[in-house]
């Protein structure tokens, strides 16, 4: 028995334990998927030493006075350096080559050539020549040694519109190298008349001297050609006589003061100070960087979350709504630290403004502006943009935040778009002006650049669809496409339930104005308003809406009448989920009535019953209290508007009674308690229900009577 005890003992600790490890699972994975995007973005920052100041040429030193930590030289501004590397390209002259073993070969070719066409012409043919072959043969090859020494030049194709005049370097033989006149040195043509004069001198002495023409042209060729890869090694040996640097700073001098306003030979000592920090290596603890912009990401990070913790709570308990705004900073991270290693393309290109505009879809303002700030300052420190970059880009932010650029349809987006344009070039060109004091040092190229940018924000449009279908949100768009009457299920309910469809009409106007009138989700609740009562398809004429004749409940008790009553919100649960509407949606199903009692059957029960003993219970909703502003106003939208046909003579007086004991009866029955909904709120939210409840019985002011 003992055994068994000990055994029960120890199986209930194991269950214990794993039921409180599975709740702990959601929580060690938000922060295991929170680490996870520090540590991936973190790698992506350089392991090297870094100068941390952002500074342009006319800008203000706005850091404490910079004091040289080492000597260095000054680097020359690149405009100088590459003039005079130009000047220097000016006066180089390329390299020919003279070959040595061209004349080798054309002397063998020349006495193979001679042999052959003695064997292949007829015997009666240049006895001559036959007769005296050495002197024929010495004489030829003479005139082409003679020829080749002298130099048979063949100019470049990229050297001959200069013509004869053009000057190039010859490496003769023994690496002598001679400068010369292209004009002095023979060309093929020449060099073949030339040795044909020679030849022609020697007639007397060589009678068949035209046995000789033909294979000397053959056997003339350049023997002095371009190369371009010593022409190459000898310009960049001369341009590394050319420093890159003029002066030195030394260390302990004063660079730059607090203040001061960079002018160019501040800027270079800057410049120069700057490359010189990146590239040096000694002391350098790699693993000591990496962990101070790892702590730097942590900050940012952490910064972003705290606010989450603290002020969007059920966001930041949720992974799939947390792996939503992870996503951005780690995609936004990685799309900078490409184009900031590609180099040819502007940061500016960057569509920020995309973040803030489907978040903000899915969620509030302040979400959007704290994850595109957080997005922004990441990505400015791995792409090391300036200050002018980073201010552009949290502008651009605000303007999201409080301008109303919403997806509900194309038009009114893409005229936001538009002012989001105009806004990015007044900015960039308010700051360029500033920096360069002049329209005409605009960066044209940085400009095309936000145009490029602006033009991949519109693809918020059609990513907001996309990203609502990956984590289950419900965007605008949807909502809008929901409210149609032309929807399967609202058709379904105006032939089913005609009545309920026109109630749920009439609560929407009601809880789309209150919920407006606040500042919440309009939209949201409207279309809730649509879809709250479906579940009454099943069985519409237990409901008085749709009656025109006989009440079913009077051939029923009134435990069954409520069984009935309280079905619909389950059953419009079960047909919602089946019809694939948003969670978000069904929450308005199962909350729009709370835990309220069906109060008309439960006091009709008891006195039919007076001595039975009655669970409430059997006569409550089994519905969740509100838990959102939204789901609050359609509660008592719903129940003000069923509420109102009841009243007999509706007048201001009973109205504004209506309303007030409608909502009390919520507050006293804790209906609310689970929603962040102030006084004031509730105040705003009671005087626009009266205000339209007014206005759709047509009450009018009580004017004085006349005397």
């Amino acid at each position: 028995m003992a055994n068994n005890n000990a055994t029960t003992s120890t199986l209930f600790r194991f269950q214990q334990g794993f039921r409180n490890f599975l709740k702990r699972v959601p929580t060690v994975t938000r922060y295991l998927l929170i680490g996870g995007v520090v540590l991936l973005i973190s790698l992506l920052f350089p392991n090297q030493l870094a100068f941390n100041y952002q500074f342009e040429r006319g800008s203000i030193w706005r850091y404490e006075d910079m004091v040289a930590p080492f000597d260095f030289a000054i680097q020359k501004p690149d405009a100088e350096y590459k003039a005079e590397i130009e000047a220097l390209e000016a006066k180089l002259f390329p390299f020919y080559v003279k070959d040595s073993q061209v004349t080798t070969r054309q002397l063998e070719r020349f006495s193979q050539s001679f042999l052959l066409k003695l064997q292949s012409t007829d015997q009666a043919l240049y006895r001559d020549v036959r007769s005296h072959q050495d002197n024929y043969r010495n004489a030829g090859r003479r005139i082409l040694i003679s020829t080749f020494k002298k130099g048979v030049l063949q100019l470049a194709p990229q050297h001959t519109a200069e013509g004869d005049n053009k000057l190039i370097n010859v490496l003769m033989n023994a690496n002598r190298v001679e400068r010369r006149v292209a004009k002095s040195l023979s060309n093929t043509v020449f060099a073949k008349a030339t040795a044909q004069d020679s030849l022609y001198e020697l007639s007397n002495q060589l009678v068949e001297i035209d046995f000789l023409l033909d294979i000397m042209d053959e056997a003339i060729i350049p023997n002095i050609v371009y190369s371009d890869s010593l022409t190459r090694l000898y310009h960049e040996l001369e341009k590394e006589k050319i420093s890159q640097s003029k002066d030195r700073v030394i260390k302990g001098e004063l660079i730059v003061r607090r203040g001061d306003v960079l002018d160019e030979a501040t800027y270079q000592k800057l410049i120069s100070l700057k490359t010189l920090s990146q590239n040096r290596h000694e002391n350098r603890n790699e693993w000591l960087t990496f962990s101070g912009y790892l702590l730097l990401t942590i900050l940012l990070v952490s910064g972003l979350m705290l606010y989450l913790y603290f002020y969007e709570n059920a966001l930041f308990s949720s992974i799939q709504k947390l792996s939503f705004i992870l996503m951005w900073l780690l995609l936004y991270s990685y799309l900078s630290y490409f184009i900031n290693q590609v180099g040819f393309i502007d940061a500016y290109f960057i569509p920020f403004c995309i973040a803030p505009i489907v978040i903000k879809n899915f969620y509030n303002e302040r979400v959007a502006f704290f994850t595109h700030l957080v997005t922004v300052l990441l990505a400015g420190f791995l792409a090391a943009q300036s200050f002018e970059f980073l201010f552009v880009q949290i502008l651009m932010g605000i303007v999201i935040v409080l301008a109303d650029v919403r997806t509900r349809n194309w038009s009114s987006f893409f005229i936001s778009i538009v002012y989001l344009l105009v806004t990015y070039v007044i900015a960039f060109l308010a700051l360029s002006i500033t920096k360069e004091n002049s329209l005409e040092n605009i960066d044209g190229y940085a400009l095309g650049w936000i145009g490029l940018n602006i033009f991949l924000t519109l693809l918020a449009y059609p990513l907001i669809p996309l990203l609502e279908r990956v984590f289950g949100f419900t965007s605008e768009i949807t909502l809008i496409e929901l409210s149609s009457l032309d929807r399967p299920l609202l058709k379904e309910l105006s032939l089913k339930a005609p009545g309920t469809l026109q109630h749920s009409l009439q609560v929407g106007n009601l809880a789309e104005n209150a919920a407006a009138a606040i500042g919440a989700d309009a939209l949201l609740v409207k279309v809730a308003a649509l879809y709250h009562d479906i579940g009454k398809v099943n069985n519409p004429f237990f409901f008085i809406e749709n009656q025109s004749g006989q009440n079913p409940h009077q051939q029923l008790t009134p435990l069954q009448s409520a069984e009935i009553i309280l079905a619909h919100v389950t059953d419009g649960e079960k047909r919602a989920k089946k019809e694939g509407l948003p969670k978000v949606l069904i929450d308005f199903i199962t909350t729009h009535h709370g835990s309220t009692r069906v109060e008309y059957f439960y006091r009709k029960h008891l006195q039919e019953n007076p001595d039975e003993v009655t669970d409430p219970q059997l006569f409550t909703y089994k519905g969740s209290k509100p838990q959102t502003k939204e789901q609050a106003i359609l509660m008592m939208a719903d129940s003000l508007e069923a509420a109102s046909k009841s009243l007999k003579n509706p007048d201001e007086s009973s109205i504004n009674n209506l309303v007030d004991n409608i909502i009390a009866g919520k507050i006293q029955s804790a209906q609310f308690s689970e929603v962040d909904l102030t006084y004031r709120e509730m105040d705003i939210v009671k005087s626009t229900f009266k205000k339209l409840l007014k206005s759709i019985y047509h009450v009018r002011i009580a004017y004085p009577s006349e005397k």
